[in-house]
């Protein structure tokens, strides 16, 4: 299935055991290879209002419908405020694993 951007943007954000996140703000490309490498999500819910923005990379994803986004249970499941701080945005952090020397 392929999915474009227009429908892709503001497609809901959920937990394999249907805890809601949010909604698809934008996403961030991998020039070289041409691929979604992080999904930047807009929590929802009068709680999260002020809430930055919450950044998932392809890899934590379960699965992508026409309907929504399914995020792997064990990579948001936490506490609440524990859930946001594990995927809240920081754009200078990159998604990749660090090699240590």
């Amino acid at each position: 299935m392929l999915i474009n951007f227009k429908q892709l943007k503001n497609l809901p954000v959920e937990t394999q055991s249907g805890q809601n996140i949010g909604k698809v703000l934008d996403i961030i490309i991998d020039i070289e290879s041409q691929a979604v490498r992080q999904y930047i999500i807009k929590p929802s819910g009068i709680q999260n209002i002020f809430d930055k923005e919450l950044l998932v990379n392809q890899s934590q994803i379960a699965s992508i419908t026409k309907n929504k986004i399914i995020v792997m249970d064990g990579t948001y499941n936490q506490g609440v405020d524990e859930k946001i701080e594990l995927m809240r945005a920081q754009p200078h952090l990159q998604a990749q694993p660090v090699a240590r020397k």
